[in-house]
């Protein structure tokens, strides 16, 4: 199931549709929540937050881009997930620009 979701999270973010992906972002955390923790789930729920962030952006939503790249920093703090993350230095990067332009300098030190 969350495959699926996962497959049409990709066709609407190329879609530029976002306020959609965020729909189908929440639809795969719910069905994360009836699967077995394992990596491959884990992987899935990660990639699926880098559109969320990647979508935010796009559409200059603050509190949503703040929000998922908060959930992301706990799967890239495992190197295993972190590793096999193709978006995680744009998304780092990004956010430290959205740190920098907010005038919230002590996060990008830390």
């Amino acid at each position: 199931m969350a495959a699926q979701l996962f497959s049409e999270l990709e066709q609407t973010f190329a879609r530029k549709d976002d306020a959609a992906v965020e729909d189908v972002v929440t639809r795969i955390k719910v069905a994360l929540l009836d699967v077995d923790p394992d990596a491959q789930s884990a992987l899935l729920g990660q990639r699926s937050l880098e559109y969320a962030v990647l979508a935010a952006a796009r559409r200059s939503d603050k509190s949503a881009f703040q929000r998922h790249v908060a959930q992301l920093k706990a799967s890239y703090s495992d190197p295993a997930l972190a590793n096999r993350s193709e978006k995680r230095r744009t998304i780092l990067g990004l956010h430290l620009l959205f740190l920098v332009t907010e005038h919230r300098l002590p996060p990008v030190h830390s």
